[in-house]
């Protein structure tokens, strides 16, 4: 994790996306609509430069399908 840390910090995009931005917000819930229901989505980080709203999903490894099943019990709380 370090590794992927720092190579993500040594990365001009990486060091851009975490710098600070107009309207940042981190850990932002978020209530969906879907199928009649509401979902609670997170968003890892969101903020808004030059008029576009840019919304972050940090992900650290692999998706496979235990993987994707942990993601959708989080986006479904």
């Amino acid at each position: 994790l370090r590794t992927m840390a720092g190579r993500f910090l040594a990365d001009p995009r990486g060091r851009w996306l975490t710098r600070p931005h107009g309207q940042s917000r981190t850990e932002r819930e978020l209530l969906v609509p879907e199928n009649g229901r509401f979902l609670t989505l997170i968003v890892d980080r969101s903020f808004v430069c030059d008029g576009v709203r840019w919304i972050i999903d940090y992900n650290t490894g692999i998706r496979n399908d235990t993987t994707l099943a942990a993601h959708r019990q989080q986006v479904n709380h």
